[in-house]
């Protein structure tokens, strides 16, 4: 009977010592949110013995409810860290904005109206257009280098998920291994660490967790599986289309989240800055145009003499349409076409100041259409005038020594089609600038519709291209507004949802920590608790050794 004694107070020492140690463990983890408190649970043995087992306080549903909130404010965060770069780039209200640049631009075209002929009031209002294309080109350049952070950041990724997914994998063997298939003695380190390698995973991209009799987890995504068992499914990045694009090792299908930094940053960069820029592009190309469209119906101090077309008509389509002729990519008429109307053309001797005014029909309706041969031998048919096509399809229009000509007036729209005489040159933010030939010589500013001294009829319409028609029923600068304003409607529409995603986030980690996180204070009472009983147990002890010293004395 003292044998059993001896036996019971044994497994009761060695109970309370291992509950004092797991308390320890417990402090000693207070403030690391990845850690699951421990507990001792005692089970009483057929010969009075006590069985002590360690569990982790867990949660099963408020895991999967922390993993799904932290993919989404993955969603949320990325997003918005890339829209508030956006909006830093478009700087509104400050002096250094674009709406300021147009502004000043136009600020300049007004005053030129006032002194068209002074060579100076030319030269700010040239010098003010190429202000304006620098700012589109800060911009664009900008937007280019926050999409290749977001690339990169997308390519990173991947060595960052091959990380995690191969460890999980290897966490699955050593939980496996060391538990032999039974939770009767947990790998409670290690499932802390797989626990919080899986939070991790989880701010990258949304995961479903299921774990096996085993103690493995499979970690599965939408329709595919990522771990399994001791196997990791790895992803690899493919630049051939000249964006990262992260693929599947297995099966080469492309990674698609739900949810997560990912899913952010790829709807960053292929959807909300892809258009922005084209956003940025089209400002600048309907700028270019319509602004173009009016100097093309104007003439600088002086007439022109020799005008080569900028835009380059495929040799396949001289004879074709002009409102369907293919032209080269870099041209004005690559995303406007002229339209059925009248080009005037004034063709002046410059030696008497005599001028002829030719009206051209250019039909672009019906069935018998213009095309650009039609057009150069119409024109070419003109008194003093001598036009051609070069090799690379663009329009070459001279007049005879003594005489110069300029398009007075054009409803068609056709020369700023061709880019005979414009002001500003290229098709997107990046490329926008004020043509160098006008640069270069401010007398080329088209600012009135004769050689009269001080002729200023042509400024209006090109101070009226702000007010321009060009998407819907917004005019240049309400585009541009409006541009503004989705950035900063995205921005706080997202800050909203951060701001949202981080209260519930932290309510369920709360949760969460209520039931798997360490109270100090209990931590405390039962250390005092299992204190006491492991000197009781040692009191038991000693009672026993001297019940058997009297008892063997007695023999």
């Amino acid at each position: 009977m003292s044998f059993e004694g001896l036996q019971i107070g044994r497994t009761a020492l060695a109970g309370n010592q291992i509950a004092l140690d797991t308390i320890g463990r417990n402090i000693a983890h207070a403030n690391d949110p990845d850690y699951a408190r421990r507990h001792v649970e005692a089970e009483t043995l057929a010969d009075g013995g006590i069985l002590t087992r360690v569990r982790q306080a867990l949660s099963e549903s408020l895991d999967k409810d922390t993993m799904r909130e932290k993919s989404n404010l993955g969603l949320y965060s990325s997003q918005q860290e890339v829209m508030e770069r956006v909006e830093g780039v478009i700087n509104e209200l400050s002096d250094q904005d674009l709406s300021s640049a147009l502004d000043n631009f136009y600020t300049a075209l007004e005053n030129l109206s006032l002194t068209p002929h002074d060579v100076p009031a030319r030269t700010h209002a040239i010098e003010s257009g190429a202000k304006l294309a620098d700012m589109f080109h800060v911009m664009a350049d900008e937007f280019i280098k926050i999409r290749q952070t977001v690339d990169q950041e997308i390519s990173d990724t991947a060595l960052k998920m091959n990380t995690l997914l191969t460890r999980l994998a290897g966490l699955n063997n050593e939980i496996a291994r060391i538990e032999g298939g039974s939770l009767a003695e947990p790998a409670a380190d290690l499932r802390d660490e797989r626990r919080k390698l899986l939070g991790e995973f989880s701010d990258i991209m949304n995961v479903t967790i299921s774990e096996q009799s085993n103690g493995m987890v499979i970690v599965q995504t939408t329709g595919r599986v990522l771990v399994s068992g001791g196997e990791a499914r790895e992803v690899t990045v493919d630049r051939s289309s000249g964006a990262s694009q992260l693929r599947w090792k297995s099966d080469n299908g492309p990674v698609q989240p739900a949810s997560g930094r990912l899913a952010g940053l790829l709807k960053s960069r292929d959807q909300f800055l892809a258009s922005r820029m084209t956003e940025l592009d089209t400002l600048a190309r309907n700028l270019a145009w319509e602004f173009n469209k009016a100097h093309n119906t104007g003439r600088g101090l002086d007439g022109l003499r020799e005008v080569t077309a900028e835009t380059r008509v495929d040799p396949g389509f001289l004879l074709r349409p002009l409102d369907i002729a293919e032209v080269d990519a870099f041209s004005p008429g690559r995303y406007f076409k002229p339209r059925n109307g009248i080009l005037t053309v004034e063709v002046r001797n410059d030696t008497t100041g005599s001028t002829d005014e030719v009206d051209l029909a250019i039909p672009l309706v019906g069935a018998n259409k213009m095309s650009l041969e039609d057009l150069r031998q119409n024109l070419d048919q003109l008194e003093h005038l001598t036009a051609s096509v070069d090799l690379v399809g663009r329009l070459v229009i001279k007049s005879d020594d003594g005489y110069s000509f300029f398009v007075k007036n054009d409803t068609s729209n056709v020369a700023a089609f061709l880019g005979l005489n414009n002001f500003f040159s290229g098709n997107t933010a990046a490329s926008f600038n004020v043509k160098a030939a006008v640069q270069a010589e401010p007398r080329l500013f088209a600012a009135g519709k004769s050689a009269a001294p001080g002729d200023n009829t042509n400024m209006q319409a090109m101070v009226s291209s702000r007010d321009a028609i060009v998407d819907g029923n917004l005019s240049l600068f309400r585009s541009y507004q409006n541009f503004v304003s989705t950035v900063a409607t995205d921005t706080d529409r997202l800050k909203a949802l951060k701001s949202n995603q981080d209260r519930i986030l932290a309510d369920v980690q709360q949760r969460r920590q209520s039931v798997s996180g360490v109270s100090l204070d209990e931590e405390a009472a039962d250390m005092l608790r299992y204190q006491r009983s492991y000197q009781a147990s040692a009191r038991f002890i000693a009672m026993q050794d001297e019940i058997m010293k009297i008892l063997m004395s007695l023999v």
